[in-house]
């Protein structure tokens, strides 16, 4: 019999102040408004971005964000071939075409050298995630993308928080979307996610895409 304790997969660590703090909330409202406003605050400033939206889950924050950059049908976006489904499904849904770089064999992240020799007149964007606590070089990234004009998106879903010299690995980004699984830093009891993003437009569709086209302050607070 081995001594070692087994590590749980989405084990609960709520502590009683979490729970009080729900509770309090759910008291007050069951809709958007002061609560959510401090949450997208927060985690904007750990991507230091302007804007947050939460959502449903990690999935829907790249499936919405993707959608709110309003691409061309046809346009490529770089991203490794070692990554979760939905950094390929928002892609194919919104008519872009996934091209596919390799990993480093030792963080599994994208191998940033093998990004310049894919980009062609139809690419768009870079989409990369962050893997096994593992980053991305983001600044190599953010250096290539400023050169051919593209959009960098950072799935964040395993490294809510991470930092590069200082900084929040957003820093580099156009938009980064991070994940509350179950098994993530931080989590909703099951699901939930976010997109951070600084352009004031994109936000706005984005808004409107997760509040089915509405606008009032029900659906915006």
């Amino acid at each position: 019999m081995s001594d070692l304790e087994q590590i749980a997969y989405a084990k609960t660590v709520y502590g009683q102040e979490e729970i009080d703090a729900v509770v309090k909330c759910l008291s007050e409202s069951t809709q958007m408004g002061n609560y959510s406003r401090q949450f997208e605050r927060k985690i904007a400033d750990l991507f230091n971005k302007k804007h947050c939206l939460y959502v449903n889950s990690g999935s829907s924050a790249l499936f919405i964000g993707v959608e709110a950059f309003s691409f061309p049908a046809g346009g490529e976006v770089i991203t490794p071939a070692l990554t979760f489904s939905t950094s390929i499904g928002c892609l194919v849904k919104n008519d872009l075409i996934p091209v596919f770089v390799d990993v480093e064999p030792l963080t599994y992240c994208i191998d940033v050298s093998q990004i310049e020799a894919q980009i062609t007149e139809k690419t768009v964007a870079i989409l990369a995630p962050n893997l096994m606590g593992n980053l991305c070089d983001w600044p190599a990234i953010r250096e290539i993308a400023d050169r051919f004009n593209l959009i960098v998106i950072e799935d964040s879903a395993d490294t809510l928080g991470a930092t590069i010299n200082g900084q929040g690995s957003g820093s580099y980004s156009d938009m980064s979307i991070t994940s509350f699984y179950g098994s993530h830093i931080i989590n909703c009891a099951g699901n939930g996610g976010a997109l951070a993003i600084n352009d004031e437009k994109v936000m706005e569709k984005a808004k409107l895409l997760r509040s089915w086209g509405r606008s009032s302050s029900l659906f915006d607070e």
